[in-house]
């Protein structure tokens, strides 16, 4: 497979797929996390872990535990909002194209790279925390693979609800 076009800790634009059509683009973007990118046939998905602005007690309830906070000063890149919730069972298996993801834009968690951990005790924080998030993602994200793999959907596994 070729390398990557992104890196570990990327936030893409995406227009993430809604529960009633998730085999679609979603008529609004959201900001995700990149999980992985794999090819199938000789075609390239990318799996993002789905990203709010909005956390409210329903998701806390729903998702305690696996849901990482970052402020936006901790993103490099144009961040709308003060922080950015990504919900890391929220996994998504997009087509790698313009229709699904904003090729123009390019932000990245702060504290990911090798050099950054260390910098504030905020930054180390947030990395051990994103480790143990990561975790959580790419086992979300194999549902998404089993479903290419079986019969070809991209998008939300279906047991997945976004609230």
């Amino acid at each position: 497979m070729p390398t990557s076009q992104f890196v570990r800790g990327q936030v893409l634009k995406c227009l993430f797929p809604y529960d009633n059509a998730s085999d679609r683009p979603g008529p609004h973007p959201h900001y995700c996390l990149y999980v992985q990118d794999v090819e199938v046939q000789d075609k390239r998905f990318v799996m993002v872990c789905y990203g709010t602005s909005r956390l409210d007690p329903a998701l806390l309830r729903a998702h305690s535990g696996i849901i990482l906070s970052v402020r936006s000063p901790m993103i490099k890149g144009d961040m709308p909002g003060d922080v950015t919730h990504f919900v890391a069972d929220h996994v998504a298996l997009l087509p790698c194209n313009d229709d699904w993801i904003y090729g123009s834009f390019d932000a990245r968690l702060d504290f990911v790279k090798e050099s950054s951990r260390t910098k504030t005790p905020e930054h180390r924080r947030l990395y051990d925390a994103f480790v143990a998030f990561e975790r959580v993602m790419k086992r979300a994200a194999s549902d998404g693979m089993s479903l290419l793999i079986a019969n070809g959907t991209v998008g939300l596994p279906p047991h997945i609800t976004l609230r």
